[in-house]
């Protein structure tokens, strides 16, 4: 069980599937590694997964860059 399956937005449909299509399009994810840290998750989270932690200045860096920005 991945943690994904069992969250689903009002709306927006299940986030499994958002990052299935994601992956699938090539995509990666960086998750701030303070956050995940407060709630208990560690590198297990992330093992085959093309996602790696990221500081804060790492995160804002990307969000300045990008084009688009979502956040669930």
């Amino acid at each position: 069980m991945t943690p994904f399956v069992a969250v689903q937005g009002v709306g927006t449909g299940k986030l499994t599937d958002h990052v299935t299509a994601i992956v699938e399009g090539g995509g990666r994810f960086f998750v701030s590694g303070m956050s995940a840290k407060a709630r208990g998750l560690d590198e297990t989270m992330l093992a085959g997964r093309p996602a790696e932690f990221a500081m804060p200045d790492v995160l804002v860096r990307l969000a300045v860059a990008a084009d688009v920005t979502l956040t669930y």
